[in-house]
């Protein structure tokens, strides 16, 4: 094998009308799911962690774990068993999200879905340990658009006699998320 079939592709963002369809895909596909539901459907371990130091309402992340390794069978040939000696390590998809840092966990649980599943740490191949940092100008863009994928996943529609503040109260979200769903 070429060392060309190594070079990894270089991420491209996904644009405004982009994300827009993902959300509504992603709407359509979970429209009845409570957010427990829909965690529980994605297989993604989903944790509520009270931490009244924090600062952030909640982040998406990969978690490693380690757990009994699976073995051959010996007696049913085919099966698996769980080996009492030896372990492996396991990373799962995480969303946490601080109860006490916010009043809405659909905004917080859609931002950080987008985090795990179309960022660039996830898209590029790569996983992020612990959890996912935003802090350059790239990362603020990122950011844009996980909030663009939660406002347009929570507030489904929008009367023309709406304003900033009805819609805010009528679909429980911040104003930031109206704004960027208005503009």
């Amino acid at each position: 094998m070429s060392t060309i079939a190594h070079i990894r592709q270089a991420f491209v963002p996904y644009r405004r009308d982009e994300i827009i369809a993902l959300a509504h895909h992603t709407r359509e596909q979970f429209a009845t799911y409570s957010l427990d539901e829909v965690a529980e459907r994605q297989g993604i371990p989903f944790l509520r962690r009270p931490d009244p130091n924090a600062t952030k309402a909640g982040f998406s992340c990969i978690m490693k774990r380690k757990r009994r390794k699976r073995i051959p069978s010996v007696a049913r040939p085919g099966k698996y068993v769980f080996s009492f000696h030896e372990f492996e390590e396991v990373f799962d998809e995480v969303i946490v999200i601080n109860p006490l840092c916010t009043n809405n966990e659909q905004e917080v649980f859609w931002h950080e879905y987008y985090h795990l599943y179309y960022s660039p740490s996830r898209s590029g191949g790569t996983d992020y340990p612990d959890v996912y940092l935003t802090s350059g100008v790239l990362d603020k863009q990122e950011e844009w658009r996980a909030n663009l994928f939660a406002a347009y996943i929570i507030i489904d529609h929008i009367e023309s006699d709406d304003s900033e503040y009805t819609i805010a109260k009528k679909y429980n979200v911040s104003r930031e998320l109206v704004n960027i769903r208005l503009f």
